[in-house]
């Protein structure tokens, strides 16, 4: 079983510093807190016809400044999401390398490996979305689809797209290739 430990996200991902990777750590674990998890908690990943448990634990203790700290929770969500996906990212490709796109380019993140002089070689990208909890209007699998349309616009459509989009009240996260 895969395991996200959003302690050891506070170390760092690559492409992050270790505050950003904070930052993106504690919004996860108050999001799942504030969809009524507890550490521990079970997320049931789609990978086309496959479901995977992955595990999110955390240790740390959140200040009681959090929910001050995310009350939009639109930006919440955007950043959980983000903390689950780029972990599954990492875990279940062969990349090693994160950057962020920069807006308007279709996607969220680009993905790659280090050469051997350390330079990033670009290889797919990445577009996130998240869901605090999924209603008739606003389903993962609708969410999935409008994200297909939107990568089209990237300026590297010859390179695979990872779409994943992450519901956090039951929680579960839905991850496609195109």
């Amino acid at each position: 079983m895969l395991t996200i430990d959003l302690d050891e996200l506070q170390n760092g991902l690559p492409g992050f510093t270790p505050i950003a990777s904070s930052y993106l750590a504690e919004a996860t674990a108050y999001c799942l807190m504030y969809s009524g998890h507890n550490p521990g908690i079970d997320l049931t990943l789609q990978e086309g016809d496959n479901e995977k448990l992955i595990t999110i634990k955390w240790h740390s203790e959140l200040s009681p400044d959090v929910a001050i700290t995310w009350q939009d929770e639109q930006e919440l969500v955007e950043y959980a999401a983000v903390g689950i996906a780029l972990p599954l990212i990492l875990q279940l490709t062969n990349y090693t390398d994160v950057q962020r796109a920069r807006k308007g380019g279709g996607v969220d993140f680009w993905l790659g490996r280090k050469d051997e002089n350390g330079f990033s070689v670009l290889e797919a990208s990445l577009e996130i979305s998240g869901i605090l909890k999924e209603n008739q209007g606003n389903t993962v699998n609708a969410r999935v689809q409008r994200k297909k349309l939107q990568v089209q616009q990237s300026a590297y459509k010859n390179l695979p797209v990872y779409i994943v989009v992450v519901e956090f009240s039951k929680p579960k996260a839905k991850m496609e290739q195109l």
